[in-house]
């Protein structure tokens, strides 16, 4: 049965000696043949025999290879990096071509298999090197980021429009637009302040002390908040207070 090390060979990849060489230590020591070419020789001259010895296409990939995260999220992170496989490119609606250290490990086969079938998929498999597979591993770090970024978002995109919304909602219709204008100015000006203002806390009474200042600000504009907003919803509303329905401001003269 012809071996890795009889297609190097062949290849003239490797000498007749060194062929010998690497027979008398697999059997004197226990490891894989693929295990021992490596250790001696380029990776990528290894997997080329590899690729001849099970009939699996090896894939090309550049430094700046990207895969798209539509593509990459069809196999859970988990499973590419205990495996050694990732998704490389949608070829079509129900294939996707994917790289493989280990092709020839059943184990590996099956584990993909599970995965592709829940997602109706089939795959177009190609061998890759461990030094592509690490390198397009990474870029499931992008992927981390981009859903990172996304949730913390969500507080900020949840919060703006309920603020937006009680000041409409104490405000007179004819002097509403003004209102949220006054309020968005003061508000978006605070951004600039509030950043100046805790870097010069910090870099004069230290960190903890920023830290404290902002807290307290964000207490005393809740309290502030709390005594002169008031509910406007009939029912919530304490009977000593009622909605001012003061007309909105009279218009010049023309």
């Amino acid at each position: 049965m012809q071996t890795l090390i009889d297609i190097l060979l062949k290849d003239g990849k490797i000498t007749g000696a060194e062929a010998d060489s690497f027979k008398s230590e697999l059997r004197s020591k226990r490891i894989t043949e693929e295990e021992s070419l490596l250790a001696k020789l380029p990776e990528d001259i290894v997997f080329s025999a590899k690729s001849k010895f099970y009939g699996v296409p090896l894939k090309k990939i550049d430094e700046d290879y990207a895969i798209s995260h539509d593509v990459l999220s069809h196999i859970p992170e988990e499973a590419a990096k205990l495996y050694k496989f990732i998704a490389l490119a949608k070829i079509d609606d129900d294939t996707l071509e994917v790289g493989m250290v280990n092709p020839q490990d059943v184990r590996v086969l099956d584990a993909l298999k599970f995965i592709l079938t829940s997602k109706n998929l089939n795959a177009k498999i190609f061998l890759i090197t461990n030094k592509q597979f690490e390198q397009l591993f990474g870029q499931y770090s992008s992927l981390h980021g981009e859903v990172k970024q996304a949730l913390e978002s969500l507080p900020e995109n949840f919060r703006l429009p309920v603020l937006l919304a009680a000041i409409s909602d104490v405000a007179h219709p004819g002097w509403r637009a003004t209102s949220l204008g006054v309020y968005r100015f003061w508000r978006d000006l605070g951004y600039a302040i509030g950043a100046l203002l805790a870097g010069v806390i910090a870099d004069l009474l230290g960190m903890a002390a920023a830290i404290h200042v902002v807290a307290a600000l964000t207490v005393l504009s809740g309290l502030i908040v709390a005594l002169r907003m008031y509910e406007t919803l009939p029912e919530r509303r304490p009977a000593h207070i009622e909605r001012s329905i003061d007309p909105a401001p009279a218009q010049p003269d023309s």
